[in-house]
């Protein structure tokens, strides 16, 4: 199933690139530090837990046959929630998507909305949407706020302001929310 054994330096992609780029793009050397702790703790994980590698190749198979089967596991996925009672709409692209998502507000009378972190909803660009109807969007995740405040596109998966220093949060804190900002060294 798979082409080799994981090796540490392939088995974290952050430690390339995306290191690079948060001393390149504001990142602070806090930041790269912990990143490079990341790395490091990922590289022992790999070394005390022998049977990773092959949890890892079971996940790559269960993808492989999702992907696969895509549609007939939407399908039943659609059946079993009908069964419960749950409408589902199915939308072609982001446009239609936001648009089903638009006509549901505007048919509830919805102006604000409170939102959990979702992948799907920055794919779809869904805050925009919102904002370009007038409805105001609050994001519940930590991180998702603070990029929401600085008006900027999450840059990490998990840690979406990633990029921004502590002192960069608390100003921005400062600014937005009116909570004064002070260092702490």
């Amino acid at each position: 199933m798979s082409t080799g054994k994981l090796q540490p330096q392939e088995g974290f992609p952050f430690q390339k690139k995306e290191m690079h780029d948060l001393c390149v793009c504001g990142g602070s050397p806090a930041t790269a530090a912990s990143a490079r702790r990341s790395n490091d703790a990922y590289t022992k994980m790999l070394e005390r837990t022998p049977e990773f590698q092959q949890w890892r190749e079971n996940a790559h198979a269960v993808k492989r046959f999702a992907v696969q089967h895509l549609d007939q596991l939407l399908v039943q996925f659609e059946q079993n929630l009908q069964k419960k009672g749950i409408e589902v709409l199915w939308a072609a692209d982001a446009e239609e998507a936001n648009r089903l998502v638009l006509e549901i507000a505007k048919k509830h009378d919805v102006k604000k909305v409170v939102k959990s972190k979702s992948l799907v909803s920055e794919e779809l660009q869904l805050n925009k949407a919102f904002r370009a109807n007038g409805i105001e969007s609050v994001e519940t995740d930590l991180g998702e706020f603070i990029i929401q405040l600085a008006g900027q596109r999450p840059t990490h998966v998990v840690i979406p302001a990633l990029h921004l220093t502590a002192e960069q949060i608390g100003r921005l804190f400062e600014e937005k929310l009116g909570e004064k900002f002070t260092a702490v060294h």
